[in-house]
């Protein structure tokens, strides 16, 4: 029991309370120098989110540039072909149609001689009859 008693009338002098203040518990001092460590990290952070949104930014712009630049010039080899298979849809269509003329006028002229000859058959067909 007398130990328990001895531990429980402990007593501190002043110096060893100074020392305790001192050197265990921390000062305002430290904790300003903590809060500026801490700012500092902060602005160091929003810098580089600002450089990166800048890089971001400055990459999705070259990237639009290079779609732009290759959309048109899609858009141009498009129109070539375009403009390619009409002109020879148009030849192909011209070469038929030619073609598709010199048919008729054969099968007109192979009429008419078929005509003709038709036609001189009843002739003499009605002029024995008469």
């Amino acid at each position: 029991m007398t130990d328990q008693q001895e531990e429980a009338s402990l007593t501190l002098d002043k110096k060893t309370v100074d020392v305790l203040v001192a050197q265990i518990i921390p000062t305002s001092k430290y904790f300003e120098v903590r809060f500026d460590h801490m700012q500092g990290q902060l602005d160091r952070f929003s810098n580089d989110l600002k450089d990166f949104r800048w890089d971001v930014d400055k990459r999705f712009d070259a990237i639009q540039g290079n779609m732009d630049k290759r959309f048109d010039t899609m858009q141009g080899d498009t129109d070539k072909r375009f403009d390619a298979m009409q002109s020879d849809m148009d030849k192909r269509f011209d070469a038929m149609q030619s073609d598709m003329d010199k048919r008729f006028d054969a099968m007109q002229s192979d009429m008419d001689k078929r005509f003709d000859a038709m036609q001189g058959g009843m002739d003499k067909r009605f002029d024995a009859m008469q």
